[in-house]
């Protein structure tokens, strides 16, 4: 399994956030959302990711940077689902597929109103140490 879907599998199981983003499907996709998507909704995408070497060897350890693009109609509703995507996702690790060793938060900014779509938007990055 893709680190990709143990996200997605981790996030849409995430009560707190799926009351927001709805859950049929949740409304987080990765790469570029859809237009004309209700709000609020999550992109997401992979920043960077270092292969951890070892001496003349590899060691399938990841550590991998994720972005996670919130957009909503207010500043108020974007800050809600930026703090459920931190609950549901830092310090989090699991033990089967796609073994997640540590979530932790790079950080987070507020990014105010596009001039373009007129959504509000915010995000907020993880790093992700996990094993291929």
């Amino acid at each position: 399994m893709s680190i990709e879907s143990v996200l997605v599998t981790r996030l849409g199981g995430f009560a707190g956030l799926t009351a927001l983003i709805g859950t049929t499907p949740p409304r987080l996709y990765y790469g570029e959302m859809p237009q004309k998507t209700a709000l609020p909704a999550v992109s997401y995408g992979r920043v960077t990711a270092q292969r951890v070497p070892a001496m003349g060897a590899d060691t399938g350890l990841v550590r991998a940077r994720f972005q996670f693009d919130v957009w909503a109609a207010n500043a108020k509703s974007a800050r809600l689902v930026v703090e459920q995507l931190r609950l549901a996702l830092q310090r989090w690790s699991n033990t089967t597929g796609t073994v997640i060793q540590d979530i932790y938060v790079a950080g987070d900014v507020d990014l105010g109103l596009d001039p373009d779509t007129l959504e509000h938007h915010s995000a907020i990055d993880f790093e992700i140490v996990y094993v291929e």
